[in-house]
């Protein structure tokens, strides 16, 4: 591992920032059971990651740090680009995460906290050859009274480009995202159980098979230009 970052004190802030991480089997791990911790990662280089490029997980249910992960390149990743288990609110913004291999999935983020904001990233990942079950950016949220916005990212493969667990009664924004050359749904949106979510203008093409997939229900569906799709 290029860092591994441990016991986080409570209320404490770790900041990592203009580093260069090279060949490392994960580039960062993080474990964490102090409250209030705060992660921020930040304008850093990640190159030829043999699995995981970024990798946190909270130790008890009280812990969630809150997680800036902002303007960060990372290239050849064999695993996740970011995966962040029961984190808290997030502010994942500007990053390009690329790689051509199978079995990748750039994002994948399980959010506890109150807000949570993935905008403005690109990603491009390789697909698993079945149609299963990995994505350009993931998110599973488990706070009932969460704002999510996902916005303005631009995703390329995966078996899905976009993929959404909606929480329970929580307000989600899906807009102006692009999602191209997936292997079955260009975004797939999971929500039985509030009509809080806007899917607006996002582009969805050339996907090998639906291009919007809805399970359950959505408020707004407006301004989104679904083209080429070979089953939708």
């Amino acid at each position: 591992r290029g860092i591994s970052a441990q016991s986080q004190a409570d209320g404490d802030t770790l900041r990592i920032a203009n580093s260069r991480f090279t060949l490392n089997n994960n580039a960062l791990y993080h474990y964490t059971q102090g409250t209030g911790a705060q992660v921020v990662v930040r304008d850093n280089t990640f190159t030829n990651t043999t699995n995981t490029v970024i990798e946190a997980y909270s130790g008890r249910s009280s812990s969630h740090p809150q997680w800036q992960v902002i303007d960060n390149t990372a290239t050849g990743f064999g695993g996740y680009g970011l995966l962040l288990d029961r984190a808290g609110n997030l502010e994942i913004t500007g990053n390009s995460f690329a790689t051509t291999k199978e079995y990748t999935q750039g994002f994948y983020l399980e959010g506890y906290g109150t807000r949570s904001v993935i905008s403005d990233n690109t990603v491009s990942v390789g697909t698993s050859s079945n149609s299963c079950c990995y994505a350009g950016i993931n998110y599973g949220g488990n706070n009932d009274d969460e704002t999510l916005t996902l916005t303005g990212n631009q995703i390329t493969g995966g078996d899905y480009g976009l993929q959404v667990y909606v929480p329970n009664n929580a307000t989600t924004t899906i807009s102006n995202n692009s999602v191209t050359g997936t292997a079955y749904a260009g975004v797939y949106i999971r929500n039985y159980n509030n009509n809080n979510v806007t899917v607006q203008n996002n582009t969805v093409e050339d996907n090998s098979g639906v291009g919007i997939d809805l399970e359950g229900t959505v408020s707004v569906f407006s301004g989104n230009i679904m083209r080429r799709n070979q089953n939708g």
